[in-house]
């Protein structure tokens, strides 16, 4: 596994190390964390749970709104420590392969129902303009006037 520093994750997704910092404390159940001596470092996942949290609150979502996406969509990790484990975990065992198809396959229906939904909401926007006797330009121009 990769494991990268604060600042080369701030390198890979053009976000301050500072901010992502503040990313680890307010969600560290969610990035796979590794010591190396004084230095802390982040498995590769990070990169995307970073990018992640960052549009997320770009678009307007509060820390608990994001917590709470978080627990819906992926697992809590835990610290990795300095010692490997004595037992060989490559291969998943059966029971476990069934939770994660299903998992897989629920990940995927929600991914289709949010498709539909956003569908729906764009379709009801766009059938609310045709509806209005104002044009979409003169509407803008009259918001912006204020």
């Amino acid at each position: 596994m990769d494991w990268l520093k604060v600042s080369e994750i701030a390198s890979e997704t053009n976000i301050h190390d500072n901010t992502i910092r503040r990313y680890i404390k307010l969600f560290p159940s969610y990035f796979t964390r590794k010591q190396f001596g004084k230095t802390a470092k982040y498995g590769r996942g990070a990169v995307e749970l970073v990018k992640a949290i960052s549009t997320a609150y770009g678009s307007g979502q509060g820390t608990e709104e994001i917590r709470e996406m978080l627990k819906t969509q992926l697992p809590q990790v835990f610290d990795v420590a300095e010692e490997q484990p004595s037992h060989n975990l490559t291969t998943i065992p059966p029971p476990l392969k069934a939770i994660e198809s299903l998992l897989e396959a629920n990940r995927q229906a929600t991914r289709e129902d949010l498709q539909a939904l956003k569908r729906e909401i764009v379709e009801e926007v766009l059938e609310g303009m045709r509806k209005e006797k104002k044009p979409l330009i003169r509407r803008f121009v009259d918001w912006w006037r204020g």
